[in-house]
């Protein structure tokens, strides 16, 4: 499904990765471990292509994505999170899903949260009940 094949990324003189190789199947999951500099996020960046590598290939799903651009990426299901993330605090958990689907940048394309609230419609008129403000 994901497969990287000899990828580099060099910062100048900096090899923040050099020659991964990496494959993740259907249904797996995956872990990146590893000190603080050792390239994990460097890696992540690639795949999700906020990064151009240095050399080597991205294939996902049996397609070569290295120059695919971020936005394709996302749409094939390519995405990351970072680790600084904003709640709202007087909000539960449910809330805060429903305020990050939302947005305005996620109008016009509903996400994963939004598609499932969908198809539960008790669960939906409960939740938009929660919400009114």
């Amino acid at each position: 499904m994901l497969e990287l094949k000899q990828v580099s990324r060099h910062f100048g003189g900096v090899r923040a990765v050099d020659g991964l190789d990496l494959c993740v199947k259907q249904g797996e999951i995956v872990g990146l471990i590893g000190p603080n500099g050792s390239g994990k996020s460097t890696t992540v960046n690639l795949v999700a292509g906020l990064f151009p590598l240095t050399s080597g290939e991205i294939q996902f799903q049996g397609k070569n994505i290295k120059t695919l651009p971020t936005h394709l990426r996302l749409q094939s299901g390519i995405a990351r999170t970072f680790q600084n993330i904003r709640l709202f605090g007087q909000l539960t958990v449910w809330q805060n899903l429903w305020v990050a689907q939302n947005s305005p940048e996620d109008r016009a394309k509903r996400g994963f949260f939004a598609r499932w609230l969908g198809g539960q419609s008790r669960v939906r008129e409960e939740l938009a009940q929660l919400l009114e403000f």
